[in-house]
């Protein structure tokens, strides 16, 4: 036997000493097990998901501070919690929910009533509190734990009110301002940082801790050159160091191109490179030079011009290199950048390091990962913070690409990849960690459930709303720090005309983290088609699987974004098929009992045209009517195509049919099309009320697919 005439095998276990312990036996059962995931609707954030239940604590078991308990030391804020099921006993266990246990409220009335009501939540409880923005792409890329060899590094992304400018290793020294001038933050133009200073006729110099010395040195930094060259030429950066060349300095001269000197304590000049190469004017740049001790000691001054680079690579890289006596390297003390008449030039992130590869692999973020796959990000963000990620995708869909990654928090950062892409972020029931889902795996899936109405597995109330909530008829997409575009319904009953010609006016408008302007125009048609979609809505859906026990499989398989559907809809509303998606559930656990809601929002706009899809791969004429009346008992109408081609003939394309169309809200089967007694008119054979109704349709009532090949975004 299995549930409901056995019970439902609720299990409720905590992670003690990396150890899952069952204290189900101290859940109260009166008090059914309650849990929530998604999100209630398409409008709202994903919220953390909850786990409600209540413990006995007479014995004082799950006071977290009472050493007299078995569970002293171990039981604490943030315990980790699993709760399963076991429909069947001789099958798998299915967890409902996986979370953490934020704190353990004791609460009494008398000694024999004792309790613990836990109000257990996914990670995203955490993560949301107290979260602190992420730092810049370049920051975090220079101080990963993998750059071991980099052994100074200051960012420069202070405030605009900075007197100093702190090292981004903890009890480094900072970088003063040597010379006033120096304006913190007032360059904002690099996407893949904070904001930046600007030298104007100041210079900042930096103290670079002691560190294994391997005789390579690694310098790199970022510079903005404005257009205007200088008047005189202006130092950029110099290291001053230990070797036979105390000070390598990196400078601009006044034709905007780069010079290295080499210069000893007496200032006799061992190298001068005259840096060729582009005019630099209005350029952003990585700057590198790169010095290696030996017999002979080399040089090479180089850079890489941001603006040019993509996630596949950049352009050329110009670099100029030499040799010089041996010993003129020696260990570097200190970094200075700036100490001339500078002017807007903006510096940061200066970094030197003692190996030459120290900087392998940074492309990528030199340039905020400008056009980087939505999904791509999310997971590379989830797994920098060592979170663990499911992610469902489609293999063969053109992915999302999105702008430069800010500095926000990590679920800001998500939430803004996950908008771009229309995907769902959300967290999953098996794991503590989060999940996200593709906008393109919600397109024509396979329904995970299917419930009759007529069979009584749809729990009253069922109450559709054909209201406005979800009504957007005139949507702008403005690309984040880029161009926009709109698409507005200008026709049809939702659209922005007046009653009773339309609904009025639903302006909407966004502002999403797209590569390029030119993602804005097929992004607002794709939201106008969602918001403009002319069914109503199915907020809450309720499946008690103890009186429908044979639903227990696909009711436990539904997840956030699957597809769900309800057939055989009562009489007082349209007989067809509704076509919902889940974007969240609420879920009660008892002995006996087991029931989930769904929160659900249309499912309609998602079913667009798929190449190898038995309902949803046939396009028809965008404008058919009939030709001549039609009354209820006839099985061929006679169809005229006011524009577009015409339905293809059955005895050319045998394999298009048989195809479902609706006319004046009966749905027909055709079965055969043939030609017409007469030009521009064609015969189609059909079956007639496949939903259950059947009526007389006069001449000119259009004609459409039921099931239209919609193009996707």
């Amino acid at each position: 036997m299995a549930f409901p005439d056995t019970p439902l095998g609720v299990r409720v276990e905590l992670l003690l000493d990396t150890v899952w312990v069952d204290i189900t036996a101290d859940v109260f059962t009166q008090s059914p097990i309650a849990i929530t995931r998604g999100r209630p609707d398409e409008g709202a954030r994903t919220d953390a998901s909850t786990c409600s239940f209540v413990l006995d604590n007479r014995t004082g078991r799950y006071s977290a501070r009472n050493p007299r308990s078995d569970l002293y030391g171990v039981l604490g804020r943030n315990t980790p919690v699993r709760v399963s099921i076991q429909p069947d006993p001789a099958g798998e266990r299915l967890v409902r929910f996986v979370g953490e246990v934020p704190a353990w409220p004791v609460r009494w009335g008398t000694p024999h009533d004792v309790t613990v009501s836990v109000q257990a939540a996914g990670i995203l409880r955490r993560l949301g509190q107290g979260a602190a923005p992420l730092h810049s792409t370049m920051r975090r890329e220079f101080t990963h734990p993998s750059r071991t060899s980099i052994v100074a590094y200051w960012p420069l992304e202070d405030g605009s009110g900075a007197t100093e400018f702190a090292s981004a290793f903890p009890s480094a020294p900072p970088m003063r301002i040597t010379t006033a001038g120096v304006r913190p933050a007032a360059y904002s133009a690099y996407a893949a940082s904070d904001a930046l200073p600007t030298l104007g006729t100041g210079s900042l110099t930096g103290v670079v801790p002691r560190y294994p010395s391997t005789g390579e040195v690694s310098l790199r930094l970022f510079v903005a050159i404005p257009e205007t060259p200088p008047e005189a030429e202006i130092p950029l950066c110099t290291l001053a160091g230990t070797g036979l060349i105390s000070r390598w300095t990196i400078a601009l001269r006044t034709d905007n191109r780069l010079t290295l000197y080499g210069r000893m304590t007496s200032g006799h000049e061992l190298v001068r490179v005259i840096g060729g190469g582009d005019f630099l004017g209005g350029r952003r740049l990585s700057l590198g030079l790169e010095l290696t001790e030996g017999a002979v000691a080399k040089y090479r001054m180089y850079y890489l011009d941001i603006d040019a680079y993509t996630l596949t690579g950049g352009g050329l890289m110009p670099n100029w290199e030499g040799s010089v006596v041996g010993g003129a390297v020696g260990r570097i003390t200190h970094v200075t950048v700036g100490g001339g008449t500078s002017g807007e030039v903006a510096v940061g992130h200066v970094t030197l390091a003692n190996r030459l590869s120290a900087y392998a692999n940074t492309g990528s973020a030199m340039i905020g990962w400008q056009s980087e796959n939505a999904h791509s990000r999310i997971r590379r963000l989830a797994s920098e913070e060592q979170i663990p990620l499911a992610y469902t995708g489609n293999p063969t869909a053109t992915p999302t690409r999105i702008g430069a990654q800010s500095v926000a928090t990590l679920l800001d950062l998500i939430q803004d990849a996950a908008d771009a892409d229309e995907g769902r972020f959300y967290e999953p029931r098996d794991r503590l960690g989060l999940a996200f889902r593709t906008r393109a795996t919600h397109y024509t899936q396979a329904t995970t459930l299917t419930l009759d109405y007529t069979a009584r597995e749809v729990v009253a109330p069922l109450e559709p709303l054909d209201d406005d909530q979800a009504v957007r008829n005139d949507i702008t997409v403005q690309r984040s720090g880029g161009s926009f575009a709109r698409a507005v319904c200008e026709s049809g009953p939702l659209s922005v005309q007046a009653p009773p010609n339309g609904i009025g006016r639903y302006a909407e408008q966004v502002t999403t983290n797209l590569a390029t302007d030119e993602q804005c125009t097929p992004v607002a048609w794709w939201r106008l088609h969602r918001g403009t979609w002319d069914a109503p809505r199915y907020p809450a859906v309720t499946v008690a699987l103890h009186e429908a026990p044979h639903l227990t499989g696909p009711a436990a398989a539904v997840d956030v974004g699957h597809r769900l559907a309800i057939t055989n809809p009562p009489p007082w509303l349209p007989p067809e098929r509704v076509e919902l998606l889940v974007e969240g559930y609420t879920e009660t656990l008892g002995i006996r009992t087991w029931e989930i809601t769904f929160g659900c929002s249309a499912g309609g706009p998602w079913l667009v045209a798929t190449t190898d899809h038995a309902e949803y791969a046939t396009a028809g004429p965008d404008d058919c009517a009939l030709a001549a009346p039609l009354d209820a008992d006839a099985t061929t109408a006679e169809v005229t195509a006011t524009t577009g081609p015409a339905w293809p003939l059955s005895s050319s394309h045998p394999d298009l049919y048989p195809i479902a169309v609706r006319i004046g809200g009966e749905e027909l089967v055709v079965l055969a099309v043939t030609a017409g007694p007469r030009a521009g008119v064609q015969v189609l054979t059909t079956v007639r009320g496949a939903n259950g109704v059947r009526l007389p349709h006069p001449v000119g009532t259009a004609l459409k697919l039921a099931r239209p090949a919609l193009a996707a975004l």
